[in-house]
């Protein structure tokens, strides 16, 4: 019997110049398939390719917003510059979503500029002499 798990990407946040939140972006994956294996590419399914410049999307940056105790962000990795997505283990049904009929992962993708600059200026602690 051939298991299919459906992998969601929801929620993904564009942090440039976009004022719609996206359609969920949906895989249909196999169970066994081996680390390394890729997925899909976010810049294209998402349609970015289409919306933005070529600069604009040589300075994006791909993240998986990871909450706490969620293990499926450890079976996938992403592409910090290119948006692909792929499998880092070997992917197990019985694992992923035991005993449930249906296996969706949703995972949470944020999609931004790289750049974050933090200036620390000079607090003056000593006082006057």
């Amino acid at each position: 019997m051939v298991a299919y798990c459906i992998i969601v990407l929801m929620g993904m946040l564009v942090i440039v110049h976009s004022q719609q939140q996206p359609a969920p972006i949906q895989y249909m994956i196999l169970e066994e398939l081996p680390p390394a294996t890729m997925i899909g590419n976010v810049v294209t399914d998402a349609k970015l390719i289409e919306k933005y410049s070529l600069r604009i999307l040589r300075q994006l940056r791909f993240r998986f917003l990871v909450k706490p105790d969620v293990v499926e962000t450890s079976l996938f990795s992403i592409e910090e510059t290119s948006g692909i997505i792929e499998t880092t283990q070997r992917i197990d049904r019985d694992t992923m979503c035991p005993e449930k009929p249906a296996c969706v992962v949703s995972l949470d993708v944020a999609v931004g500029p790289a750049t974050v600059r933090v200036n620390s200026g000079q607090y003056n602690d000593h006082g006057c002499k």
